[in-house]
């Protein structure tokens, strides 16, 4: 899930750097519940600020 992650935020950053704040949102905004516990993990990670993605 983190080398997906990192993938499509460097495709994503090179095309639209502004787009950051909506992929935040969009992470912040899904209904964990219906999610496996890595996907909960990493979600947690990346709204915690310990994935690095930049």
């Amino acid at each position: 899930m983190s080398l997906f992650y990192n993938i499509f935020l460097d495709i994503v950053f090179i095309f639209a750097p502004e787009s950051e704040k909506t992929i935040m949102k969009i992470i912040e905004g899904m209904e964990i519940s219906y999610y496996k516990p890595a996907v909960k993990s990493v979600r947690n990670r990346i709204l915690n600020g310990k994935l690095n993605y930049k």
